[in-house]
């Protein structure tokens, strides 16, 4: 996977505009495109990764989309100055350009993904890219990461879809409590107190365990 950023994805983006990649179709009665992120939990302070999905009947060789968190949260860096990383819908011989920038509706990164190398190679099913954010004291209770102008090679704009942000309890939780005894305090990942039987990831002492 090529990665372009700053002034090379704008050339980038330019370039993929210029010849064509993404112009208008013949009008289509719906989009055969279904994309949607998994809603997140997140604590001030921590980073969890945001997952896109992706669904088509029409083969694609590219998209782009722009991509604007709430306040409260911004892009974590995973590679090379890069905050986008393609899922398994793409391969190595997609290119990836991406831009940040600080906007009135918040931040912002634009993002173009296409294939000019492999003309056989088009996106399948699967996820479609993810990114880390991180989470600050000015995140709301609930809020949106929301994604605009997305738009498949060869097809129309889709509508704006979301991504929804609950903020939730650090899980660094310090309690006093005895060693060993059957009072003991225990959380699930929200922060929620629990009884010893709960099951999965919870919090003991301020730290994580599986309980089987």
């Amino acid at each position: 996977m090529k990665v372009f950023n700053n002034i090379s994805s704008r050339l980038v983006i330019l370039a993929a505009l210029a010849i064509g990649t993404f112009s208008s179709a013949a009008a289509q009665e719906q989009n055969p495109e279904k994309v949607s992120a998994n809603p997140i939990s997140i604590a001030p302070g921590e980073e969890v990764e945001v997952v896109v999905n992706y669904e088509s009947s029409v083969k694609r060789p590219g998209y782009n989309m722009d991509i604007y968190l709430p306040e409260g949260l911004s892009f974590v860096e995973v590679e090379d100055g890069a905050y986008i990383k393609t899922g398994e819908s793409t391969d190595a011989s997609f290119t990836k350009g991406e831009s940040i920038k600080e906007t009135e509706d918040g931040l912002r990164v634009r993002l173009i993904v296409y294939n000019m190398v492999d003309k056989e190679a088009m996106l399948s099913d699967g996820v479609l890219l993810t990114f880390k954010v991180k989470a600050d004291e000015k995140l709301a209770e609930t809020s949106e990461i929301k994604f605009r102008n997305v738009k498949f090679s060869g097809g129309k704009y889709l509508d704006e879809f979301t991504c929804t942000v609950t903020r939730s309890q650090a899980t660094g939780i310090s309690e006093t409590v005895v060693a060993g005894s059957e009072s003991e305090i225990i959380y699930n990942m929200a922060g929620q107190r629990v009884s010893g039987k709960a099951k999965g990831i919870v919090i003991k002492n301020g730290k994580k365990v599986i309980n089987k």
